[in-house]
């Protein structure tokens, strides 16, 4: 790949970054949407990792930006595998939810996160098989 600029050591960088700064917020955010408890006043950790949300992303970018230790066909194959699983699976989930109940309002970032975090394991999952 040749948007790979980055040395393999960036990935844990960036990776870092996003687990540390987008998991909070998508956490908190599940748990008032499954429990229907939402509070007046946010909690101070929350409203520091909302407004530190982007560095999320930004680890995001430096993530796919890094170079793989080692990449070849094997390796592309493998990605492309668990990206069209990770897209096959939201879909179904929003299909599902649409015909369960359809008055649902989520922030379409969340998606997003959800589909970062599902990538991450099932590539981790399928380099080891």
């Amino acid at each position: 790949m040749k948007f790979q600029l980055l040395p393999y050591p960036f990935k844990y960088v960036g990776l870092g970054l996003f687990l540390l700064f987008s998991f909070p917020s998508l956490a908190y955010d599940f748990y008032v949407g499954f429990t229907r408890e939402s509070t007046s006043a946010m909690p101070l950790p929350l409203i520091i990792s909302e407004r530190l949300a982007p560095l999320g992303h930004i680890g995001l970018l430096i993530y796919l930006m890094a170079k793989d230790r080692v990449f070849d066909e094997y390796m592309l194959k493998l990605k492309l595998e668990s990206a069209f699983m990770v897209v096959m699976i939201t879909l179904s989930i929003i299909t599902i939810i649409e015909f369960g109940k359809g008055n649902w309002i989520v922030n379409a970032g969340y998606f997003f996160e959800i589909q970062v975090y599902a990538f991450l394991v099932l590539n981790a999952i399928r380099k080891r098989l």
